[in-house]
């Protein structure tokens, strides 16, 4: 029996004896009950492993909305935890000096920079005063409104 040197084989040939692979792209496609794709072929379904989902980092801890914030627990947090934290304590104090317009007005505040977000929480005359002042605001915006 005479040996033929291998050679190994072009894009477009298929080995000698496989079929074509019925809806393949170009060229002849190697194919057949339980044979795995050439690559860059379609994927058989027999021995798929399932795909895991990612492992969820925990998130540090968030201080309860009733409870103070301090500046250290805010640098541990993300700017969008930051202000979470501070929407959801601004809010209920908000709320509990103007109800009707709390959430436009907590939306405004937490406009303003971190350190003066907390300052509010802390001192209830400053929080009076820029609740009055965005109140204010959005009523001369309302009054604007009905007069275009």
């Amino acid at each position: 029996q005479q040996q033929h040197p291998r050679r190994p084989m072009q894009a477009g040939q298929a080995m000698a004896g496989a079929r074509p692979v019925p809806g393949g792209r170009g060229g002849s496609r190697v194919g057949g009950p339980g044979m795995a794709p050439p690559m860059g072929g379609v994927p058989s379904p027999m021995g798929r492993q399932p795909k895991r989902q990612p492992e969820p980092v925990p998130a540090p801890a968030v201080p309860a909305a009733d409870a103070p914030l301090t500046t250290s627990e805010l640098a541990a947090m993300s700017p969008e935890q930051q202000k979470n934290a501070l929407g959801e304590r601004l809010f209920a104090a908000i709320a509990a000096i103007q109800p009707d317009h709390a959430a436009k007005i907590t939306g405004m505040l937490l406009e303003m920079d971190v350190t003066e977000t907390l300052n509010l929480l802390e001192s209830p005359d400053v929080l009076q005063g820029k609740v009055s002042e965005a109140l204010a605001v959005l009523q001369a915006h309302e009054s604007d409104m009905s007069k275009a």
